[in-house]
Order: structure tokens, then C-alpha cells, then sequence
């Protein structure tokens, strides 16, 4: 009898150890914007929440310029909590609670400006379950402002980088949709490990972190709109077969 083993969808992360300003840049393109509507999506292994007030994830946020360059910012959080901020005319977001360190953990969450009151304009999800998110004023807004600023992977953009992620981070994605309950759980397969996007309603971007086109110059776009990143400051080492 041929034994078939299983082979895992993530095969590799990419490690942040925050020492050598390690990030990633991807150019403007429109597919970023989202206006009313977003899902984000992460697979991270967070090594320290201290240091830095804040440490990025995904960013299109200028953290020292102007409002009109930000616009969105998944995010650490000091106090062991990661969590999405929203400008439109004020900053306003909300945060996930009481997260462990050195374990590796599913986070997404959905907005939906069409909905009335931030516990539904904003949702939360650890694992695939939807958590009580702590809310900030002004209160989450209707719509997202719109940048032509570059997308940052694992840095603020000041407008240059600074608030590095410390971690490991792999599969980051977005959609221009709000995905429900279901649409969650499609991000994680039926194992708890990370699924295949591929096909999925809306992808806007994906960015495996270790995928097999990825390398020291670029980190490919694995969705239909192939926006690559320019790799800055890793090495191979940082490269990590260490994956959810």
C-alpha cells in the first residue's frame, strides 16, 4: 500500500527580527484602495509587542505625514494586541486583546461601511473565531480614505520605513470584499493551516512570504493583479521553514 502524505500549503515565512530595517514595498496601484468595503488577512508568529508603540503589518499609512497619506494600518498594538485602523477624516480602528507571543495565529478582519455602528463596520478573527474588538473614537467611519502611497509589508511608511514587525509573517492578503463567517473560514484549511487563496472572491493582493517565485529582490503578488514587492535589508537565512 503507497502511503500519500500530506503536503502543507505554506511551505516557508518570512522571519522579521527587526535589526535590519527588514521590509517590503510594493508600488501604488488602485487595487489597494478599498473605499467601503476590505477583508485582511494574516498568518504571524509575534516575537516582541514592545519597543515601538506599534509595529506594522500591512501599511498604507504615512505615520508622520500628512492624513491624506494614510489610509489603512493592520498592526501590533504595545500592549499585546494587534488590531486595523481606518482614516477618513480621524483615525479610528479596533484592537484584538491579549495576544500570546512565539505562537503562531490566524488574524483577519472585515469592514463594511455600509453597516451603522463599529462592532459591525469592523470585525475581528482569531483562528477563524470572531472576537470582541475594543473600539476607538471617533468611531469607525463609512468609507476609507484614499492614498496613492506605496503598501508596506511589515513597516510604517514615515514616508520612510520605521516600526518594524518583529516576527515572522507569511501569507498577508487582502480583499475588496467583506467576507462573512464562511468567507473566514475559506482562509484556513479543514488541518488549521493556511489555505489556498487561489480563486477566492475579490483577492486584491496576496503576498505568500516564502512562496516559490519568491527571493532576496522580489516578493511576488500571488493574486490576479501580480503587484510584486521590492525586498529590503533580508537574508536567506531569514527565509524560515518555520510555518504555521
Amino acid at each position: 500500500m503507497t502511503i500519500v502524505r500530506r503536503q502543507d500549503f505554506a511551505q516557508n515565512s518570512l522571519d522579521f527580527p527587526d535589526s535590519a530595517s527588514e521590509h517590503v514595498v510594493v508600488s501604488h496601484n488602485a487595487v489597494q484602495n478599498f473605499s467601503a468595503a476590505a477583508t485582511w488577512s494574516a498568518w504571524m508568529r509575534i516575537d516582541d509587542f514592545t519597543g515601538e508603540s506599534s509595529r506594522a503589518i500591512i501599511s498604507k499609512w504615512d505615520l508622520a505625514g500628512p492624513t491624506g497619506n494614510r489610509e489603512y494600518i493592520f498592526e501590533t498594538v504595545l500592549s499585546g494586541q494587534v488590531g486595523v485602523f481606518i482614516e477618513n477624516s480621524g483615525t479610528a480602528g479596533g484592537v484584538i486583546q491579549s495576544l500570546p507571543l512565539h505562537e503562531w495565529m490566524h488574524i483577519a478582519f472585515v469592514y463594511d461601511g455600509s453597516l451603522t455602528g463599529d462592532a459591525n463596520r469592523l470585525k475581528g478573527y482569531l483562528n477563524g473565531v470572531q472576537q470582541t474588538l475594543s473600539f476607538t473614537a471617533p468611531g469607525v467611519p463609512a468609507t476609507i480614505a484614499a492614498t496613492t502611497r506605496p503598501l508596506h509589508l511589515g513597516a510604517f511608511s514615515d514616508p520612510t520605513p520605521v516600526r518594524f514587525f518583529d516576527g515572522r509573517l507569511c501569507q498577508l492578503a487582502a480583499f475588496n470584499v467583506a467576507k462573512n463567517q464562511a468567507g473566514i473560514d475559506a482562509l484556513i484549511d479543514k488541518n488549521g493551516k493556511p489555505a489556498d487563496l487561489t480563486g477566492q472572491a475579490g483577492l486584491a493582493y496576496w503576498y505568500q512570504l516564502g512562496g516559490i517565485n519568491d527571493n532576496l529582490t522580489t516578493i511576488n503578488d500571488d493574486s490576479p493583479n501580480s503587484n510584486n514587492g521590492t525586498v529590503t535589508n533580508f537574508s536567506v537565512a531569514e527565509f524560515s521553514r518555520d510555518v504555521p
